[in-house]
C-alpha cells in the first residue's frame, strides 16, 4: 500500500482496529510498509498479500492515509470500496480523489489528527446514506473506465473514427 519516507512527520498508511475489552476499547493499528519504531497496540506488517490487503480494509474501523507526496491516492478509493472511515491529508491529489467523501486533514501533526478521529469516526458509521454514497462513488472508479477515457482521448486527438 506504501511506503515511509522519512520526510514525513507520521505513519504512510494505517488501519485503525477496535477491539472490545470488557467495558472499554482497546485501540490498535496495522502499519503497512517498512522500519518504524513499533509501540505495544501497533503491528508491523512489512509487505502484505493481496487477500491480507483485502482483510485489513474489511476488518478496519478507519483507514488513515496522511500521505505528503501521493500520485493518484487509489488506497483510500479501495477503503472507500468496503465502505470504511476514510482520513486523509489535504494535499496532492487526495482532496480531489476523495471528493468530499473524506475527512481531510489540514495539519498533520498528531494532536490535530488524533482531535479529528476522535471528533469524526463516533458517528460515522450511522450515517447509512452516507455510507451508499461512498461506495458508489468509489465503484465508479475502475480501470477499464479510465483505459477508455485515454482511448477516447487519443481517438479524438488523432482525429480517429
Amino acid at each position: 500500500l506504501g511506503r515511509f519516507r522519512s520526510s514525513f512527520s507520521f505513519f504512510f498508511v494505517l488501519f485503525f482496529f477496535f477491539f472490545k475489552q470488557k467495558t472499554a476499547y482497546e485501540i490498535s493499528a496495522c502499519l503497512v510498509g517498512s522500519e518504524m519504531c513499533i509501540r505495544d497496540s501497533v503491528f508491523l506488517t512489512y509487505v502484505i498479500s493481496q487477500s491480507e490487503k483485502i482483510w485489513l480494509y474489511r476488518n478496519c474501523e478507519a483507514f488513515l492515509f496522511p500521505s505528503e507526496g501521493e500520485g493518484f491516492g487509489l488506497p483510500v478509493v479501495e477503503a472507500m470500496q468496503f465502505g470504511k472511515a476514510v482520513f486523509a491529508a489535504n494535499r496532492t491529489s487526495l482532496p480531489e480523489v476523495c471528493n468530499g467523501h473524506a475527512i481531510m486533514w489540514e495539519h498533520l501533526d498528531t494532536e490535530s489528527m488524533v482531535q479529528s478521529i476522535r471528533e469524526h469516526l463516533p458517528d460515522f458509521y450511522k450515517d447509512k446514506e452516507r455510507l451508499e454514497k461512498i461506495k458508489e462513488y468509489a465503484a465508479s472508479f475502475s480501470y477499464e473506465k479510465h483505459i477508455q477515457a485515454y482511448l477516447d482521448l487519443y481517438r479524438e486527438l488523432a482525429q480517429l473514427p
